[in-house]
C-alpha cells in the first residue's frame, strides 16, 4: 500500500479530475461540479474507463478515504489519468506519528 497524507500530492499523482471543467471535451459529465459520480452512473463510468483505458477510477470512501481503483462500496467516484497503481491511498487523518 502506497499512504498518502498530503492531497495536493494525492490530487497530482493520480491526475484526480476534481472539477467539472476537467471534463471539458470528454465524452462523460460528472453528476456534481467537483467532478464525482453517483453509484447509478457507474456503469457509464466503467464503459468510459475502458474504452479510454488513461482513464482510471477513484473510489470515495468514508472518512474521506480515497482508493485508486475501484471499490464497490464507494459512496461515490472519481476519475483520474495519472498514476493508476491500485495500492496508492490517501488517508486524511494519516500523519506523522499516527499509528495504524
Amino acid at each position: 500500500m502506497i499512504l498518502y497524507s498530503d492531497f495536493g500530492e494525492f490530487y497530482s499523482d493520480v491526475g484526480l479530475l476534481g472539477h467539472i471543467d476537467d471534463f471539458e471535451g470528454l465524452q462523460i459529465r460528472p453528476c456534481r461540479l467537483l467532478g464525482s459520480f453517483d453509484e447509478h452512473r457507474l456503469p457509464e463510468l466503467i464503459a468510459f474507463c475502458e474504452n479510454n483505458p488513461r482513464f482510471h477510477i477513484i473510489s470515495c470512501m468514508d472518512e474521506g478515504a480515497l482508493l485508486n481503483k475501484f471499490d464497490e462500496d464507494g459512496l461515490f467516484f472519481k476519475l483520474g489519468k495519472g498514476d493508476s497503481d491500485p495500492k496508492i491511498v490517501y488517508l486524511p487523518y494519516l500523519r506523522v506519528g499516527f499509528q495504524l
